[in-house]
């Protein structure tokens, strides 16, 4: 749609700012045109490792269940319940400055028959699925200049978009690299010996999960139980499954990790070898992200690493 807007304007390139959602539709718009967009401007927004984020998770389940446009329909018969921090007094500084008239404005549109009502709730539950995992690779390559300006106080706790750009101040140090090379190892024997909960135990609460899709299963897993699942059936999936790491390579506040992984199918007696790398991001000792690789280069490439010495 941005793109056909820009067309009927017969505008080639343009400086995109973007801020909340926005910053989404931002995202999978240069990824999808880089050539268009002549300069990037993010602001508190969704990133890879934050969409939805946690504090949009009632929004998003509420518009599941369908009844998101009801209670939007009570903030619109009741602008004063409107203004107060339930509703759009939230996000506001001054919240009594919001005319009724500007509330009107805000959510006559969404609710003013049952067809706007369901399309609502069907917008804020496509929310639920994180679509700018696949993305990263095609952001990486963009040759727009780009910059990111967060504020610390949001309320949706977008700010943790902004550690990304950030690195320096979340580089792990020599003991703490050690420390979660020690947990690395006990995961994925954990994992070896069948005990899921341990294996995921260093896990990050709101955890992005991401296997090849060339992998059977594969695909993003989003929070804990998510990677759980993944992991659970991928052993299911096999009569069994070892996966040993063979070498461990930190990078700022990623670790990538050699691992040889031996499957063994059902039915079967011949085990099968398999050379990968998985990359563990890592922010205040818990894994916020890991992200498999079926080519090992791949993975080194994607830290921004050359091809290390063993």
């Amino acid at each position: 749609m941005l793109a056909e807007f820009l067309d009927a304007l017969r505008i080639k390139t343009a400086d995109i700012v973007a801020n909340d959602t926005g910053g989404e539709v931002a995202q999978l718009f240069v990824a999808r045109y880089p050539k268009r967009a002549r300069s990037l401007l993010l602001s508190n927004c969704d990133v890879d490792t934050n969409s939805p984020p946690a504090s949009f998770q009632p929004v998003l389940a509420a518009a599941q269940k369908g009844v998101l446009a009801d209670s939007f329909a009570r903030f619109f018969a009741d602008k004063n319940l409107a203004r107060s921090s339930r509703g759009l007094g939230a996000f506001y500084t001054n919240p009594a400055n919001l005319t009724d008239e500007a509330i009107e404005y805000y959510f006559s549109p969404l609710v003013s028959d049952p067809a706007r009502k369901a399309q609502l709730n069907g917008f804020a539950a496509s929310f639920a699925h994180n679509p700018l995992l696949a993305i990263e690779s095609a952001l990486r390559e963009c040759p727009a200049p780009a910059r990111m300006v967060w504020g610390t106080a949001d309320i949706l706790s977008m700010t943790t978009g902004c550690h990304r750009a950030q690195k320096e101040n979340s580089v792990l140090n020599q003991q703490q690299t050690e420390q979660a090379i020690g947990e690395l190892r006990a995961a994925y024997a954990a994992f070896n010996r069948g005990d899921i909960d341990a294996a995921v135990r260093m896990l990050d609460a709101q955890v992005e999960w991401v296997e090849p899709v060339e992998f059977p299963n594969g695909g993003a897993y989003h929070g804990i139980e998510g990677a759980k699942r993944y992991l659970a059936q991928s052993r299911a999936a096999a009569a069994q499954v070892i996966s040993e790491p063979e070498q461990f390579i930190p990078a700022g506040d990623l670790i990538v990790v050699f691992v040889h992984a031996r499957v063994l199918p059902k039915d079967s007696d011949n085990w099968q070898d398999i050379s990968l790398a998985d990359v563990y991001t890592f922010r205040d000792g818990k894994v916020t992200k890991m992200r498999a690789f079926e080519n090992r280069k791949d993975a080194l490439q994607w830290v921004g690493l050359e091809n290390p010495s063993r």
